[in-house]
């Protein structure tokens, strides 16, 4: 998987004539051929998650999630769920303009993962995940006493 946009790759034609069986790859910049003898395997390159990193910690519960575009795409699909399969969406939110999405009202010390894809895409990004901070307030500050709530 491409890390950054630095070593992400854009188009053209490489020659994998050492790549353990495989002859040729080949990129139109939406989509990746890798090609053998016998067979074509396609590969969808699509936007990326970049911010919050992966496996991140500390997280506001009001994060802005920002990802690298795929090229000549402008709208995107956003999910954010608390399992790994998205079986249940937190955020379920389509034809996101740009390249970033602010989300609010997240749960406190809680791990959520997140992926994205262009609108119309079949596949989906890699999945990344964060945990968000641990929430610390005031409760009984009327009565002048410091009170400690800790938010799970």
């Amino acid at each position: 998987m491409y890390t950054n946009k630095e070593s992400r790759p854009s188009s053209g034609l490489f020659d994998c004539s050492g790549c353990a069986g495989i002859d040729l790859i080949h990129s139109d910049k939406l989509n990746w051929f890798v090609t053998n003898k016998s067979w074509t395997v396609s590969y969808e390159i699509g936007a990326y998650p970049n911010i919050p990193t992966d496996d991140n910690i500390d997280i506001s519960r009001n994060p802005t999630l920002e990802w690298i575009s795929a090229e000549g795409e402008t709208t995107y699909d956003v999910q954010v769920s608390k399992v790994l399969n998205f079986a249940t969406t937190v955020i379920d939110e389509n034809l996101v303009s740009g390249t970033s999405y602010s989300v609010s009202g997240l749960e406190s010390f809680t791990l959520y993962y997140w992926r994205v894809k262009h609108t119309g895409a079949t596949y989906w990004s890699t999945v990344f995940s964060f945990t968000t901070a641990l929430s610390i307030s005031n409760i009984d500050s009327k009565k002048n006493r410091i009170g400690l709530c800790l938010t799970v």
